[in-house]
């Protein structure tokens, strides 16, 4: 359905007739002079995850220590996984997988 400009005028100034005819009631002035300004409260537990994804957020994505060790190893061709650390770490995460 199209809504024309006429009508949209038509309706704002119906909509600013009732205003202004309960403005000049007791109750029309009641709603004003009860009127708060909107308010925003966080609870305890929400500021703190916030305050705890701002760490997160600059923490580094890598260990740059890490990293640079086992890059090293690869280089001279010393660095080694043993087979069963591999498997193990499979095996945890397909279970934590299943967990979620």
């Amino acid at each position: 359905m199209k809504v024309s400009r006429s009508q949209i005028d038509s309706a704002l100034k119906v909509q600013s007739d009732r205003v202004k005819s309960q403005h000049g009631t007791k109750q029309g002035k009641d709603r004003v002079a009860t009127a708060k300004a909107d308010e925003l409260s966080i609870s305890a537990r929400a500021s703190e995850v916030n305050r705890l994804k701002e760490v997160i957020a600059a923490m580094p994505d890598e260990r740059a220590d890490k990293v640079d060790a086992i890059s090293k190893k690869i280089a001279e061709g010393t660095y080694e996984v043993k087979a069963a650390d591999i498997a193990d770490m499979i095996l945890r995460r397909t279970i934590a997988d299943r967990l979620k």
